[in-house]
């Protein structure tokens, strides 16, 4: 079986959730043009238990309404605040504008079959009724972690870096443990992830060379409780690949780890690695945050995306500087 190499992350996604999965076919799925480092990792765990799980999506952040092609004035120099238009590429790099394909009829559409036999060294792959399907599921690089929504959560995957929560690094395996409270919703960037439990406290494990896990100096971390110099609760978080954000119970964002982008939110390159940073974006206070690789948009009250880190290729804001920071991108549709 061959992939067509023109294919979108969503069907890539559609037929991850809906083909019958063999090994050949999980392997093009990993090494698709299109593929995402959740869908490696999710192709990996299936390999690895012969469980299929849900399917994750590429991240989606709000678009913002009435984005134009091109800025049509000359940035000025990078401040602290700053308003513009965004071109048509970040929905690429934002948001999977989804194409919604229905039934494992359609299916055979995306696909270029090669021989006879697409069933050959099938996976004994079963599928998770639907009244166990995970509460929540976060995919970093070659591993991922879930809750049932209880207070355990399950990683599986690479331990180079801690990843899988035991506070070391070690072989590929799988790592159960408890985080003291129902989880409400877990984020991973590329080797660190966090829990967020009920309450609004937050924990976060693995990778914390750039203090993206932990405001410590210890490089991999345990499952660690994040106590905010605010002394408040969080209500948000998201993950960069190695950075992290939080809204608080006021509605602040607080970022940590990697500057060298302008994942803080400073409109420069700053600090390697960095502790808690309050970040701007404006009066309003934010209702959600989202984080790309080495970059974060958070949505505020009344609907506007705000956007601040980096700006390779132009995909915050169009003709704008390398780095930005937290930039009014417009309303979220």
């Amino acid at each position: 079986m061959i992939l067509d190499h023109d294919l979108t992350p969503e069907n890539l996604r559609v037929i991850a959730s809906e083909y019958p999965l063999t090994e050949e076919l999980l392997d093009e799925l990993r090494t698709h043009p299109s593929t995402w480092p959740q869908l490696q990792a999710w192709t990996d765990y299936v390999k690895a238990t012969g469980t299929r799980i849900p399917v994750p999506e590429p991240t989606e952040i709000p678009v913002p309404a009435g984005m134009e092609e091109e800025n049509t004035s000359k940035p000025a120099k990078p401040v602290r605040r700053r308003t513009g238009k965004v071109r048509t590429m970040v929905t690429a790099v934002l948001v999977v504008v989804a194409a919604v394909f229905g039934g494992a009829a359609g299916i055979t559409t995306f696909l270029k079959i090669r021989g006879d036999n697409v069933q050959a060294s099938s996976v004994e792959a079963s599928v998770t009724p639907a009244s166990q399907l995970t509460a929540s599921v976060a995919y970093g690089d070659g591993f991922f972690c879930r809750s049932d929504g209880s207070s355990v959560v399950e990683c599986v995957g690479a331990n180079d870096f801690g990843q899988l929560g035991a506070g070391h690094s070690g072989p590929a395996g799988k790592h159960v443990f408890d985080v003291g409270g129902n989880v409400e919703e877990l984020v991973a960037g590329k080797n660190h992830a966090c829990a967020l439990v009920e309450g609004g406290r937050l924990l976060c494990w693995g990778d914390n060379r750039w203090m993206q896990a932990a405001q410590s100096i210890e490089q991999v971390v345990p499952p660690t409780l994040v106590n905010l110099n605010s002394g408040s609760q969080v209500s948000d978080v998201a993950a960069g690949e190695i950075h992290t954000c939080i809204i608080d119970a006021a509605g602040q964002v607080v970022c940590w780890g990697s500057d060298w982008h302008g994942e803080l939110g400073s409109g420069t390159q700053g600090q390697i690695a960095q502790g808690q940073t309050l970040v701007d974006i404006g009066p309003g206070p934010a209702q959600k945050v989202y984080s790309l690789r080495f970059a974060t948009c958070a949505v505020d009250d009344a609907g506007q995306v705000v956007c601040w880190g980096s700006n390779d290729s132009g995909r915050l804001l169009a003709g704008g500087p390398a780095i930005v920071g937290p930039t009014v991108m417009g309303e979220a549709q």
